[in-house]
């Protein structure tokens, strides 16, 4: 068994454990024992295996992303999901980089609909804060937050527009205020811009276009502002998909995550720089979401790469991944 051989089940045993096992309530005897058979099921020495002693799932995970690459073929349903009724047609959805807070994208009340979860991360936990941000669009796709909360972007699909919003109070849309600086996406199809992705720091803006079938690479010469952006390279996704609706990126850049509506999956490619569209290779894995719905929209891969959300526009729901 090669390396990567090993990597895969590993991953594929400790995902099938989190489930069977709630691996984050053993104790520390019954947690070593589990790493001596997995040992002996995976070839792989204790001696990397110790570096999982800290027993939560979340920092168990970590500690195997050391030793691969990200794998979305590896992720799997946990029979958690969010049935949608503020919006009959959600889109998008973002999430507070502490996992406290969702924000959901629809247009059919042309808003962004704010909720909170008790348990961060945890959709099980989720409540309707009662709060929404009317945007002014006819058709609002996705919504992007800078990491600390007071600048929002989000696509007019209608127009082909990124609009800029800031907030006075961090996270709370009932403080948003828009700016002048709208940004018109050029090179994409007529009422085409859909999902969109913008980089922790904010000089990379990943803009999909779902009728043109590609990605489109924008760099912002102020981060976290609409003025001066530039188009710059882009990628096509028809080959897998032809009709991608979101993206998104681990927070190395070197991972990209594309949803596809005409074959309801997410695709994964490989970067040979961060964020630099230009050197894209299909990794030829792809997660089938089609069970939970077959419209899927939005995307959102936590930080730490251990749950992926998909929301699926047709049956209204955002699944959760493991």
């Amino acid at each position: 068994m090669n390396k990567k051989q090993q990597q895969e089940l590993i991953m594929k045993k400790l995902s099938q454990s989190q489930r069977d096992l709630n691996l984050g309530k053993l104790s520390r005897r019954d947690f070593n024992k589990f790493l001596f058979n997995l040992s002996l099921a995976t070839g792989v020495s204790l001696s990397f295996l110790d570096k999982l002693s800290a027993w939560t799932g979340t920092r168990m995970r970590k500690a195997i992303k050391e030793s691969g690459d990200f794998n979305v073929s590896n992720l799997s349903y946990n029979s958690t999901n969010y049935l949608v009724t503020e919006d009959t047609r959600p889109r998008d959805l973002f999430i507070k980089p502490d996992g406290t807070k969702l924000y959901l994208t629809g247009d059919t009340g042309n808003r962004v609909y704010q909720y909170s979860l008790g348990t961060a991360w945890d959709l099980s936990t989720i409540s309707y804060d009662t709060i929404t941000f009317a945007t002014g669009a006819a058709k609002p796709y996705c919504t992007e937050f800078k990491p600390d909360g007071t600048t929002l972007f989000f696509t007019d699909y209608d127009t082909d527009t990124i609009r800029q919003f800031d907030m006075s109070t961090a996270w709370d849309l009932s403080t948003a205020v828009h700016q002048a600086n709208n940004l018109k996406v050029n090179g994409v199809q007529t009422d085409s811009a859909a999902g969109f992705f913008v980089n922790p720091v904010g000089d990379r803006m990943f803009v999909v276009d779902s009728i043109g079938g590609q990605i489109q690479r924008w760099n912002l010469s102020t981060n976290w502002s609409l003025t001066g952006a530039t188009a710059s390279t882009t990628f096509s996704t028809s080959t897998q998909d032809a009709n991608p609706q979101d993206v998104s990126f681990t927070s190395d850049g070197l991972t990209m995550l594309v949803s596809g509506l005409a074959s309801a999956a997410v695709y994964q490619y490989t970067l040979a720089s961060p964020w630099d569209i230009s050197s894209v290779t299909y990794n030829s894995v792809s997660l089938d979401v089609s069970s939970e719905g077959t419209v899927p929209f939005g995307l959102f891969l936590r930080p730490d790469n251990s749950k992926l959300y998909v929301l699926d526009s047709g049956v209204d729901t955002i699944s959760e991944y493991i």
